[in-house]
């Protein structure tokens, strides 16, 4: 008489070995990017009466708004799907410096700068859309503050995906 137990043995190794084939395709790479921070994705040159303020995550993007003596400037988006043009204002983004595109009023001919649009190195935030706040469009101050927005890059200390 067997003993009870190596028929059920017996058809789980049967069983193991029909089961484990070797995938037909390799599995997806993993973004090895990092993802930060709202405010830790970028840096931007503030006078002393400017501050920044906002940043907190919303469902997958974050809003900042810098004011300069109570008055708003600039707007700063950070995420992964900029819209530029979200009041159809015929918005468009031209191709500027490395990874950085203006973004200007195509049937406007002076060309006037309304903010930026900035790929970073992160896997979120992606981009930063700067924009200039209505109305400030021809404030120097703001248009210096929203030219001095950079990406930061990935340094070691910033936090995996």
């Amino acid at each position: 008489m067997k003993a009870p137990y190596l028929i059920p043995a017996t058809a789980f190794l049967l069983l193991a070995s029909c089961q484990h084939r070797p995938p037909s395709s390799p599995p997806p790479a993993k973004d090895m990017r990092q993802s930060v921070e709202a405010k830790e994705a970028f840096a931007i040159d503030l006078p002393k009466e400017c501050n920044l303020m906002g940043g907190d995550a919303q469902l997958d993007f974050a809003i900042l708004r810098v004011t300069c003596k109570n008055t708003p400037l600039i707007g700063i988006y950070a995420g992964n799907a900029a819209n530029i043009d979200n009041n159809n204002e015929g918005l468009i983004a031209k191709p500027d410096i490395g990874k950085r595109s203006r973004i200007v009023v195509a049937s406007d001919q002076t060309q006037t700068i309304r903010g930026f649009l900035w790929q970073t190195d992160y896997s979120w935030p992606s981009e930063l859309h700067i924009w200039i706040i209505k109305g400030e469009e021809h404030n120097p101050l703001a248009q210096e503050i929203a030219a001095s927005v950079r990406p930061t890059q990935p340094t070691a200390t910033s936090t995996s995906n």
